[in-house]
């Protein structure tokens, strides 16, 4: 008889340190700004966050530290989806397809973008220097523990 292994807690418990933000920058243009604004060097990441359950994709940055530890992602939180009805072959005015906005963590619909930080060491200083951006409109601190589905937030 064979012994079946089960692992109960996958994800990670220590603290993750979010800030949502509104704006209607594409995500390089306002990554270019946080840059400029925060000192920081957000580059493009070599892979975007995948969810292949969803079939969508989110844009991500990356900040490094000298020693190419990553010090903050700063990552979309909204992906326009275009759904493509079954029957195409007919020309039906509602077989058409059509876009439906998915979500990558779906309790913060509000926010457009996220930086996320496992430290907190700069935290409130970076909240108030994003508020100097013009372009932005509402910057939320967002607790860790309202996180339904924290396995969105583990990107390698």
């Amino acid at each position: 008889m064979s012994k079946k292994y089960t692992l109960n807690n996958l994800v990670n418990d220590d603290p993750i340190y979010l800030i949502g933000i509104n704006s209607t920058l594409e995500s390089y243009k306002l990554a270019f700004k946080l840059n400029k604004e925060l000192n920081l060097n957000f580059v493009r990441s070599n892979k975007d966050i995948d969810l292949p359950k969803e079939k969508a994709y989110y844009n991500r940055f990356v900040s490094k530290n000298n020693s190419k530890e990553i010090l903050y992602d700063f990552f979309s939180n909204k992906f326009q989806k275009i759904i493509f009805p079954n029957n195409v072959s007919s020309l039906n005015l509602f077989d058409y397809p059509f876009s439906k906005e998915v979500y990558l963590l779906k309790e913060f619909k509000e926010a457009d973008y996220f930086i996320k930080s496992l430290d907190q060491k700069d935290h409130y200083e970076i909240i108030n220097n994003i508020r100097k951006i013009p372009e932005i409109s509402i910057i939320y601190n967002l607790n860790s523990n309202e996180i339904r589905n924290k396995e969105n937030l583990i990107f390698e």
